[in-house]
């Protein structure tokens, strides 16, 4: 499967403030039943979370994306995040992002073994680059790699979605997608764009390949390893996705899952260290 061709959604936890509704006609649906938003394009919609804390004047009001393909739909990503802080749309601790990659259900079961196995594999460094701590101690995103293989792994994710990785939707037929629930609630194009090209390029990597990861990888060494833990594992990830002309070297000048510069690659690579740093010095 080939990430330009795969589809994609985010969905963008916000806390809205009066005047998005009393100004620009922002109205909020229920759970599951968004209303488009007036100030973005057709089929951006806006619906309320009860995961989500909004006090004094702010509203609880989560962003969901229509299906999105390609360069197109990821240009489409950065001014939605333009336009959202524009009109006073903010984030806090209680706010996440989470995004959707296509998957068909003909795939075979061994590329989804091999997704869960990838997961469990890039786990240390997916939680790094959200630049928090929060999100691998809260109960909404929880690790894959502690059920030890993915054979023990995916039943809990097929029926649990409070992990990383969300396979519950496939798992019911409900949709033909997987869910990425660990980043950070953002209004970033830099770090958006570039959490919605690392789920792209991990279903890459699990869809075109045939050897699968290690479930727990091996100790750092050479350029991956840094000074802290987050540093090195985010380095690990983007190692594996081969961004970088090194790297996409070794794999036939293949980066996988990046589909744009709509945000340069060095100032997404860049962020993604500047976030791991800032989980490292967290306690």
């Amino acid at each position: 499967m080939n990430a330009n061709e795969n589809s994609f959604g985010v969905e963008i936890e916000t806390i809205a403030p009066d005047s998005a509704i009393r100004q620009h006609g922002l109205r909020i649906g229920g759970y599951h039943r968004g209303i488009q938003v007036p100030y973005l394009p057709a089929g951006w919609k806006a619906e309320r979370d009860g995961s989500i804390r909004a006090h004094g004047g702010w509203h609880s009001c989560e962003i969901v994306s229509p299906v999105l393909r390609g360069p197109e739909g990821l240009a489409q990503v950065a001014e939605v995040l333009r336009i959202l802080e524009e009109k006073g749309h903010r984030v806090n601790a209680s706010c996440g992002v989470h995004v959707h990659i296509g998957w068909k259900r003909d795939l075979p079961a061994e590329a989804l073994a091999r997704l869960v196995t990838i997961v469990a594999y890039c786990e240390r460094g997916l939680y790094a680059i959200t630049g928090t701590k929060s999100r691998e101690r809260g109960i909404y995103c929880g690790g894959v790699r502690k059920y030890g293989n993915d054979k023990d792994a995916k039943p809990v994710l097929d029926r649990n979605r409070y992990h990383a990785l969300n396979l519950t939707n496939l798992a019911r037929g409900v949709r033909e997608a997987v869910e990425f629930r660990v980043f950070s609630g953002s209004t970033s194009a830099t770090k958006i764009c570039g959490w919605i090209q690392v789920c792209l390029g991990l279903i890459e990597r699990a869809t075109n390949g045939k050897r699968s990861a290690k479930w727990s990888p091996g100790p750092l060494k050479g350029g991956w390893k840094k000074a802290g833990e987050g540093a090195s594992e985010a380095e690990r990830l983007m190692g594996y996705l081969a961004w970088g002309a090194g790297y996409a070297r070794i794999h036939g000048g293949r980066q996988y899952g990046w589909i744009s510069d709509v945000v340069p690659q060095d100032a997404v690579k860049n962020e993604f260290r500047r976030l791991a740093a800032k989980y490292d010095a967290m306690a």
